[in-house]
Parts: C-alpha cells; sequence; structure tokens
C-alpha cells in the first residue's frame, strides 16, 4: 500500500524513516508477513507521515491516497475493441455492450494477471470461452477472456501476484480473431479497463467542515 504514496528511491544520505508495524508469530517464531500501519520519512528536512486507517493510507492533512494499481496484462500487437455500451459484434451480427476491451495477440500469448488478487473462476464462460477471474481488493475484479489455455499450476482460490502468468491468449469462444478479452468491475459494475490502467494514482482532499 505504502509503495505507491512515498518514492524511497529517492531517499539521500541524512534522511531517515520510521515505520509502524504488527507482526504475527506463531510457536515463538515469525510468521508471514509484516502488516504496516502507518510510516514517518524525513527527507531534505520535510517530514511525511502516512497512516492506514479503515483500509486507506492518509497523511497528516487528512487527504486519502487511493490507488488503481492496474497494468495492461499482455504484450499486444493493438487494441482491437475498446469499451463501449453499443458495439456491432463481428460475429454475432447484432449491436449489443462491449464491457471490456480486446488486445489483438497471437495465440498462445502469455496473459499476466493485472493486480494482486486472488482466482475465483477457471474454465469455461459462455461466450468468453476459456476464462479466468481475479478478485482484487477495493472491490475490483477482472476478467481474461476468450483464452487458448491456462497455465498449468493456475488454481480456483490461489492468491496471485501483479504480473504472474495466468494464461495465454487464444480464440475460444465466441471469436472472430486470436486476441485477448480483458474486463474490469468495479463493485459487479463493469468500468473501462483503460481509463483504470492510466490512473495510477488518485489524492483525494479531506472534506472541509464550516
Amino acid at each position: 500500500d505504502f509503495k505507491n504514496t512515498f518514492d524511497f528511491r529517492k531517499l539521500k544520505i541524512g534522511d531517515s524513516f520510521k515505520i509502524k508495524y504488527k507482526q504475527r508469530v506463531r510457536n515463538g517464531k515469525l510468521f508471514g508477513s509484516p502488516i504496516i500501519d502507518g510510516a514517518f520519512v524525513l527527507t531534505a528536512g520535510k517530514p511525511n507521515f502516512l497512516v492506514k486507517q479503515d483500509g486507506f493510507i492518509m497523511d497528516a492533512k487528512g487527504r486519502v491516497y487511493q490507488k488503481f494499481f492496474m497494468k495492461t496484462p499482455i504484450s499486444y500487437k493493438r487494441i482491437s475493441s475498446r469499451f463501449t455500451l453499443k458495439r456491432f459484434h463481428p460475429v454475432l451480427k447484432i449491436y449489443r455492450a462491449h464491457l471490456g476491451v480486446d488486445y489483438s495477440a497471437n495465440i498462445g500469448t502469455k496473459v499476466f494477471s493485472a493486480a494482486d488478487g486472488k482466482v475465483t473462476f477457471k474454465g469455461i464462460k459462455g461466450g468468453y470461452g476459456r476464462t479466468v477471474v481475479i478478485k482484487h481488493d477495493s472491490g475490483y475484479k477482472t476478467l481474461y477472456g476468450h483464452l487458448s489455455s491456462f497455465d498449468k499450476k493456475l488454481k480456483i482460490g490461489q492468491k496471485i501476484k501483479q504480473g504472474q502468468l495466468i494464461a495465454y491468449s487464444g480464440n475460444s469462444g465466441v471469436s472472430s480473431g486470436p486476441h485477448l478479452h480483458f474486463g474490469v468491475y468495479k463493485n459487479e459494475k463493469p468500468v473501462d479497463p483503460l481509463s483504470v490502467i492510466k490512473a495510477t494514482k488518485v489524492v483525494v482532499e479531506p472534506k472541509r467542515t464550516m
């Protein structure tokens, strides 16, 4: 969470930082990764305070850092179709919503998870053919459709890291050519994946009261 609020690569000699964290212990030994609750960074004489509260990262002024953490899941030739509520389907020959973005790519091109998450679906999903669905933090989930095959190690319930191989692009389901259909949903509602990928971080100012 904190890596997206402060660039620790900019630290110089004389700068300092402190971290408040929790560490689980099992049978007298450290267990799992530390859970960071807050950080203090002093750089060029300027203090920076960051704390985690109710799942959000906040600074000393009460500003909330909301991160959009997704990356493009595939190396592609071109975008063959964009997110739209009305598109002429090249196979079905009808107009209907296209709730995602299509990345044109050769069959067998590696597909990676756009963000950290947990696999909730792996299998055949209607017109999407072979599909993977991953649930992420903050109410997001991603869908990867028209796949040719899955990574052999991929399992439902598995925790996934951003950039981890999950499958290979293909032409399964109702498809007019080899590509990856990439869908993004926020609280079960479809959103334009390109708008999420482009937004790296948003700082929300605290509400003012009179």
